[in-house]
């Protein structure tokens, strides 16, 4: 990432921190104010919501230490980078989400078993339920703009950790409400339909978590790295593109499709080429593996798409390794080749000879210099014969397609 990347990410991040220690002082006062006006109000809808927001403490407390921990430089036992932990701790606040309210469902339930029992609350407990959704509503909007900015999990699911809050706050302003109208079955029909809808949110975003932990691929990000790729001067195609999310940040591999006779350096330079196309389209991608795989049906010849190729995996990759790994090293064939063509009178030196392995064969290509055109072309009428079946320790190359004079 470049310098005003690093400054923008540094400035979400502390904005992410900022709204997480807004949202955990607010998470203590709202603890003790329902807790101290439920008992004295005679309030059991208001005690239960304070335990709900005894739980946004944990919650709170787990964002900020997920945020400082998935952000700390990659180090010989995470060469990644710390970002899982970013998952993990979502993971915890989701679970934490599921939890209360399943706990919301049951406490409505037991409600409804005793609601002729129930006391009728008093009206300091109907106000301050109505200043705590306004309160959580505020830190949800707060939390979740900090939540996207800083790409964080973790802080996303807190944001909704207040609104979960700012819902059951809601239904106790109604059970009391009601209550205190003489419709005392208001509080627990309501709790129960919410507290379904925060579990239900809970398993959304834990699921999403366990997607990132298990590094599920995202069709989007993958249309848009193949399209970026794609468009990079020199590519050819790409195939095998894939991601795994870290935290924030997003680690990618692809292959690229080359022009199969071009030079490791400008092979080198498309694949930087690559690099600086995705990460100015793509910020939040901190590391980038890219794989240059010659053409095989010309310089410029159509590769297999990524939804053919990626349907198979590596598997392509992996049968055509074999291939290449019974073939000796190009510079065993170079030699012979070289002492085929030195051995006609015609040629004086040999310019160059280039070995290229394409598709799991050989293609060698030479340029030997002579006195004059006539000459060159004696040379290519007695090299012919080995152009055509392989020179004499070439023609061991099972793999083998031809010989071509320049």
């Amino acid at each position: 990432m470049g310098v005003s990347a690093g400054a923008e990410d540094e400035a979400n991040l502390q904005e992410a921190q900022r709204a997480t220690y807004l949202g955990l002082g607010k998470n203590v006062v709202l603890t003790a104010a329902k807790g101290i006006v439920g008992v004295t109000a005679n309030s059991s809808a208001l005690i239960a919501d304070a335990v709900h927001s005894l739980s946004d403490i944990v919650a709170d407390l787990v964002a900020l230490a997920t945020l400082r921990v998935s952000r700390l430089p990659a180090d010989r036992m995470h060469p990644y980078g710390h970002g899982k932990y970013e998952p993990i701790g979502a993971l915890c606040v989701s679970s934490m989400l599921v939890a209360a309210g399943g706990g919301l469902v049951w406490h409505s339930a037991m409600l409804v078993h005793s609601a002729e029992g129930m006391a009728v609350p008093g009206a300091a407990a109907l106000w301050i339920s109505f200043a705590a959704i306004g309160l959580n509503e505020a830190l949800f909007h707060i939390t979740l703009r900090a939540g996207k900015k800083s790409r964080s999990q973790t802080v996303i699911a807190n944001a909704w950790h207040h609104r979960s809050d700012a819902l059951s706050s809601l239904v106790a302003m109604a059970g009391i409400g009601g209550a205190m109208a003489g419709f005392p079955m208001l509080d627990p029909l309501a709790g129960g339909a919410v507290g379904l809808m925060i579990a239900k949110t809970g398993g959304e975003i834990g699921w999403e978590s366990v997607r990132d932990l298990t590094d599920s691929q995202d069709e989007e990000v993958l249309q848009t790295l193949e399209t970026v790729l794609s468009a990079v001067p020199g590519v050819s195609s790409c195939k095998y593109v894939r991601h795994r999310r870290m935290g924030p940040y997003q680690v990618v591999d692809a292959h690229v499709v080359v022009e199969r006779e071009i030079s490791v350096s400008a092979a080198s330079h498309v694949v930087a080429k690559c690099r600086a196309a995705v990460r100015a389209e793509m910020p939040e991608v901190t590391e980038m593996m890219v794989h240059v795989t010659p053409a095989l049906h010309g310089a410029r010849g159509r590769q297999p798409s990524r939804s053919a190729s990626n349907s198979a995996g590596s598997t392509m990759d992996q049968t055509m390794e074999p291939e290449l790994e019974g073939l000796r090293s190009h510079h065993e064939i170079e030699q012979d080749v070289r002492t085929i063509v030195s051995s006609v009178p015609d040629v004086k030196w040999i310019e160059h000879v280039h070995v290229h392995y394409i598709g799991g064969a050989v293609q060698v290509i030479v340029l030997p210099c002579t006195p004059t055109p006539d000459d060159l072309r004696s040379a290519c009428v007695s090299l012919a014969p080995h152009a055509a079946c392989g020179a004499p320790g070439v023609a061991r190359e099972p793999g083998l397609l031809w010989v071509s004079l320049e």
